[in-house]
């Protein structure tokens, strides 16, 4: 899928989709199993894990409620693996290139940048684990399972410290608010496809609320 302003589409539609039904949960999943290129990657494993453990937890504890510990687990495990795929497919600057396509060259470039540097902290979290395993092994300790609340604590400070450090940067260089940008996009039939089942899957999910209105 070459163009990001479809693909972003996709994701809120099929987000959306996902967490009102499980069947809607399991044809989003369909969806971007067919439609991606399969290449996934998470900015820290042992987080992605965590999300995993919880709602299965969740479900478990849930099961003879109402709403059904197999639902429940169903459409968070989508949502997640929804995430996962618009994370991995995301090239640097499609953020700016589609909110400026959307918004105009001040909101949208100033929306624009700020998701672009957050985007740029969390594919860095990874090596800021890397580097807390690094200090945790020269203290001669491993990392339990109790370790991980105030180590994520720790890449978390390390993060907003950084984006303060942008924000000064941005602003001793005299930038004020938006800026002059001309996204260039590439559109294949495969995005026209992709949309099209994106927006079915939508459609049949909500197509019993319109009833009722």
């Amino acid at each position: 899928m070459k163009d990001p302003r479809i693909r972003m589409a996709s994701m809120i539609m099929l987000s959306c989709a996902a967490f009102a039904g499980m069947e809607a949960a399991l044809a989003s999943v369909l969806w971007v199993l067919v439609f991606s290129d399969r290449k996934f990657k998470v900015p820290s494993l042992p987080a992605f894990l965590g999300l995993f453990v919880i709602i299965s937890v969740i479900a478990i504890l849930s099961i003879g409620d109402a709403s059904g510990g197999l639902s429940y687990f169903t459409r968070m495990s989508a949502l997640i693996i929804i995430t996962v795929w618009a994370y991995s497919a995301i090239r640097p600057g499609e953020i700016l290139d589609t909110l400026v396509w959307l918004l105009g060259n001040k909101t949208g470039f100033e929306l624009g940048l700020t998701a672009e540097i957050a985007m740029t902290e969390i594919r860095r979290i990874p090596e800021d684990y890397r580097m807390a395993r690094i200090a945790m092994d020269f203290k001669g300790k491993k990392i339990r399972i109790r370790d991980y609340i105030p180590v994520l604590g720790n890449i978390l400070t390390i993060t907003l410290k950084r984006a303060e450090e942008h924000g000064k940067i941005l602003a001793g260089r005299g930038y004020i608010r938006g800026g002059t940008h001309r996204p260039e996009f590439v559109t294949e039939k495969n995005d026209w496809l992709a949309l099209f089942f994106s927006i079915m899957i939508v459609f049949i999910v909500f197509l019993p609320l319109v009833r009722y209105l």
